[in-house]
């Protein structure tokens, strides 16, 4: 593919300044050429040196502009050299043929060639030249009608074998220069192609990237140390004290390396940070520093979480060990009062009726404990939604004095039951106690979108206390009096169990739980959706 010749490549500058060289040398010629054989020289030798004095100005001028065109520079080229040679071939036949002092221009547009480092230009040359030669000698001797000599045969053959041997170096200069050339334009492609994938790497990574001089400068950095350090800001030069507070462990690694590398956490608001130091040595004995920034946040969120479910998980089994070891002499004593004789006197009927109470109170705490420690396995089966809903609204409202209301817009859903009901219980629960008044509690279950369900339970207490709200889950937090708080941290472990998403929003209006889960696809099919009932 022909490459074209851009006015500010090296190609053009080479060509401008051989240019430069060559009139330079053209008009030396021509001025030395005129001074001594101008006089002497018959009329015809005047003629033609004249000519070859106007036709180097008129080839100047063409090749000046020749090089401000778009023509490929290989082409370009010949054609100066050519110029030169039927302009030196002019002075040769002018001054003297064999005898010319100018023979050896002949040699210098070889080595002129030879510079552009083109094999094919540079032996095109040397056959021109020596063809360029031969012409000149000849016509020189035919236009004085002389004889050849030889002496002048042998002066002839060395001066073109001599043309021909200065082409051929030249050339296998060229081959070499060629080469390496090749050689230097593959290494900095190379070179460019690493620095463009270093770049991209450094661009991609999550980590923070920093290169430091000796003084902790920051010679080089990543987008991910720079959005960690100074908000994506530009930080080259900076010094890396002046952006962070460097850990005295790292500060001493830099003051005196004993070890490989250095790690050490770093800590900036909520945000903790793993930095990684190592030393790179130069050649003038200076330290170069590798700094490598990873943050940890969500990891050390992580081992704190797991440390605490670790630690509920310890208290969960004793907990539930505890349970299993009190329930059965709660229930001795619960079977014993019954079986006491009946009391007449009233405070004995109260003490009774506490004892019972209490045992009872007791029993629904160990239940929970119980419901909370055990490990929850879902095991979907298709189940009637209605019949769930009302038989939960029946086990807290036994005697229907609260009134619960009601609706269910799905008639199946493929979930476990036992673990909606004991989601449901624990919320009608709570909200019975939030808001005891008839009918001030609703329950509803209806689809959410294509794909999915949503069950809300509202009452119409006075709210959840707004430094309550954000540890609403935890275990043994009681938003309402008289409770323990492990109601609602079972209905998170439920809704973790089963990816389910739970919300809430309080207000002193009241407050409404959300349940959000996945239908099976089975499910999806059009339903028609069922009236309000009033649980009994």
């Amino acid at each position: 593919m022909t490459e074209l010749v851009l006015p500010d490549s090296d190609e053009h500058r080479r060509a401008t300044h051989l240019l430069w060289c060559r009139a330079g040398i053209g008009t030396l010629l021509l001025v030395v050429a005129a001074y001594f054989y101008f006089q002497p020289l018959a009329s015809l030798q005047r003629t033609v040196m004249l000519a070859v004095a106007f036709a180097f100005l008129l080839f100047s001028f063409l090749q000046w502009f020749m090089l401000k065109s778009s023509l490929p520079l290989p082409k370009q080229l010949g054609f100066h050299f050519l110029a030169d040679l039927m302009l030196v071939s002019g002075l040769v036949f002018a001054t003297g043929g064999v005898e010319s002092p100018f023979g050896f221009v002949y040699a210098l547009i070889i080595v002129a060639a030879g510079s552009q480092a083109t094999v094919l230009l540079i032996l095109a040359t040397s056959v021109a030249a020596s063809a360029s030669y031969l012409c000149a000698v000849y016509l020189h001797l035919w236009a004085l009608a002389k004889s050849i000599l030889p002496s002048d045969t042998l002066a002839i053959l060395l001066q073109v074998s001599a043309f021909l041997l200065v082409g051929g170096i030249m050339a296998a200069v060229a081959t070499r220069q060629e080469r390496l050339q090749k050689d230097r334009r593959r290494a900095i492609r190379q070179h460019a192609n690493l620095q463009e994938l270093h770049g991209k790497i450094l661009g991609t990574m999550q980590e923070g990237v920093l290169i430091l001089d000796h003084e902790l400068l920051i010679q080089e950095s990543n987008l991910a140390a720079r959005q960690m350090l100074a908000d994506g800001s530009n930080i080259q030069g900076e010094a890396l004290p002046d952006l962070i507070k460097v850990p005295v462990r790292l500060k001493r690694y830099f003051e005196q390396p004993r070890k490989v590398s250095c790690q050490c956490e770093y800590h900036k608001d909520v945000q903790t940070c793993m930095l990684s130091a190592v030393q790179l040595k130069r050649d003038d004995d200076l330290s170069v520093w590798l700094l490598s920034i990873v943050d940890i946040s969500e990891l050390r969120k992580l081992e704190l979480e797991l440390a605490e479910q670790d630690k509920l998980a310890a208290l969960g089994r004793m907990a539930a060990m505890l349970a299993h070891e009190i329930r059965n002499p709660l229930q001795t004593i619960g079977q014993a009062v019954e079986l006491m004789p009946k009391g007449k006197k009233p405070h004995e009927k109260e003490v009774r009726d506490i004892v019972l109470e209490e045992a009872g109170r007791l029993d629904r705490l160990l239940s929970d404990i119980l419901d909370y420690t055990r490990p929850l396995q879902p095991n979907p089966q298709d189940n009637n939604m209605p019949g769930l809903i009302e038989s939960a609204a029946r086990q807290v409202d036994m005697d229907g004095a609260h009134g619960i209301r009601w609706q269910c817009d799905l008639p199946a859903l493929k979930l476990d039951a036992d673990h909606f009901r004991l989601l449901l219980d624990n919320l009608l629960r709570n909200a019975v106690k939030a808001s005891p008044e008839p009918d001030s509690i609703t329950v509803h279950l209806q689809p959410a979108g294509k794909q999915s369900w949503r069950l809300e339970v509202t009452d119409s207490g006075a709210g959840i206390p707004d430094d309550i709200q954000q540890h609403l889950f935890e275990p043994f937090v009681a938003s309402q009096p008289g409770g323990w708080g492990l109601g609602l941290a079972t209905v998170w472990q439920v809704c973790l169990a089963n990816d389910w998403r739970i919300r809430f929003d309080s207000s002193a209006k009241g407050t409404r739980f959300t349940i959000v889960g996945r239908r099976a696809r089975a499910e999806l099919a059009s339903e028609k959706p069922l009236s309000t009932t009033q649980a009994a």
